[in-house]
């Protein structure tokens, strides 16, 4: 079996030019900046909006929440001490922490932010929300220790590592999609996976299952369900094996007759 270890680059084309909105997550849980940093990562970062397409993913994201409450959002924005509000500069002074930079072509400050030196400051989106969507009022300033809910980018420089998966199976992996894979299985059985912002593959709709298993044979009685766990199959329902009434056990069955002292036909 070929293995992949460590992380892996995602080829050009998957790049930053082609990120999906998918490629960000909005969590509501408040917290203060730098535990929304360290929750991120080590597959995603506070995200840095360097310019407007870029905004407009985020936004989308935001309202695809479906919460028209919550109207500030840490994002990877940051003035550190020492450093001047500066005015005249795109971000005032501050930087995107991702990469340092103090550039972004997306309409910015919604206020100028508190001015000083002495004082770390980190940055928020602040959103409004009409009947069809929200929009950005720009970037505000704040104390880096208050708590708000935050927006995590996806690093598309890292990747999961190849899922492993034991027996036979095809892997069917999106070419605009470097987050997600789909595994069929000989018996047909198809899963859907995703690579969690830890770097782990997970099933879609249950994380906790051990996708290693997923198409590996159950014992006789049992299948695998659209969760991967092996269930107990319904003979009764299924096979109709008995002419008369049938009683289901786990991973057989019983075929149930009246004129037995126990109730159960002879060789069932």
């Amino acid at each position: 079996m070929e293995l992949w270890t460590g992380l892996y680059l995602v080829s050009f084309l998957n790049m930053a030019c082609c990120l999906p909105e998918s490629s960000y997550t909005v969590h509501l849980i408040k917290d203060s900046f730098e535990n929304a940093q360290n929750y991120c990562k080590p597959g995603s970062f506070l995200t840095n909006i360097p310019n407007e397409k870029e905004m407009d993913k985020i936004l989308k994201t935001i309202w695809d929440m479906n919460n028209k409450t919550t109207t500030s959002f840490w994002i990877g924005l940051k003035k550190d001490k020492g450093i001047c509000v500066e005015k005249y500069l795109p971000l005032k002074g501050f930087y995107w922490t991702v990469d340092n930079s103090t550039q972004s072509d997306a309409k910015t400050w919604k206020t100028q932010p508190a001015s000083t030196c002495a004082n770390v400051r980190c940055g928020l989106l602040s959103v409004e929300y009409s009947d069809s969507g929200a929009k950005s009022n720009g970037f505000v300033d704040a104390g880096c220790k208050q708590k708000y809910p935050f927006i995590c980018k996806r690093n598309v420089k890292l990747v999961c590592p190849r899922p492993e998966i034991l027996a036979t199976h095809d892997m069917i992996e999106p070419s605009n999609d470097p987050y997600t894979r789909q595994i069929v299985c000989p018996s047909g059985a198809r899963f859907n996976l995703t690579c969690s912002k830890d770097l782990i593959w997970t099933l879609v709709g249950d994380k906790n299952v051990d996708i290693s298993q997923l198409c590996m044979e159950c014992k006789k009685g049992y299948r695998r369900d659209a969760s991967g766990n092996c269930v107990d199959v319904n003979k009764c329902d299924e096979s109709k094996p008995c002419q008369q009434p049938c009683l289901n056990t786990e991973g057989s069955y019983k075929c149930l007759c009246s004129d037995n002292e126990d109730g159960i036909c002879n060789g069932s």
